[in-house]
């Protein structure tokens, strides 16, 4: 062996060593290098409207209407119902029987012919008293209609005919609903409630218990504003 070819073989030796040195040396930790990314914010996801309740608080049916009354909630009224209970041993009218932020009881009526045939809802009219009222049940006229719309439901009666116009007789086990919103009266545990529908030969008495939250409510309710 040559003087060159001998000094080729050492560098070429020593190549192989610092190349064997500098190849093992480990990776520098990513976490002392690299910034921690901010953590990611959580988006709150809006929940799902509660579905309409399909349990009915009251079911009543004769030879030819069939009726059902479902719990929509509550909402504090914010206006006066300027309504007066007549006192039978004054022989006067007591006045502000519910003053705005007393609670208003939202019901679903439901109506479909009985069994099979039609039924013509036109003149259909409800009257309620609660059963440990001397009044009649006093709807809130005021805000119930709205409270009605934002809800997708006609008011009463005479807003689902004219929902209806010329399809008021309806067939089989078509349901049609309207909204009532009853002021409740604080101790109220039932609504006797009568749907009359002229075409029936007689009306539909329910009775409709309140349940317990709506009771509580208009408990908590009673006076809170003057």
């Amino acid at each position: 062996m040559n003087r060159t070819t001998a000094r080729a073989s050492l560098a070429l030796a020593a190549g192989v060593v610092t190349l064997a040195l500098t190849g093992c040396t480990p990776p520098a930790d990513d976490a002392t290098t690299t910034p921690t990314p901010a953590p990611t914010t959580q988006i709150a996801i809006p929940s799902t409207p509660p579905e309409r309740s399909m349990q009915s608080l009251a079911s009543g049916a004769g030879d030819e209407a069939h009726v059902q009354v479902f719990d929509e909630g509550t909402f504090t009224s914010t206006k006066d119902c300027r309504c007066a209970l007549q006192d039978a041993e004054l022989g006067v009218d007591v006045p502000d029987l519910f003053p705005r932020g007393t609670t208003v009881w939202l019901i679903r009526v439901a109506v479909r012919q009985s069994w099979t045939g039609s039924l013509d809802l036109a003149g259909t009219t409800v009257s309620g008293r609660f059963a440990d009222r001397p009044e009649e049940a006093v709807l809130d006229t005021q805000e119930g209609p709205e409270k009605a719309s934002s809800l997708g439901m006609p008011w009463g009666p005479d807003g689902l005919l004219e929902q209806l116009g010329d399809r008021s007789t309806i067939t089989g086990e078509s349901w049609q609903s309207f909204l009532l919103a009853y002021h409740v009266p604080v101790g109220s545990t039932e609504l006797d409630l009568s749907v009359d529908v002229p075409a029936a030969s007689v009306a539909t008495d329910l009775k409709v218990s309140v349940p317990a939250a709506v009771q509580q409510a208009a408990l908590d309710t009673e006076g809170s504003t003057p």
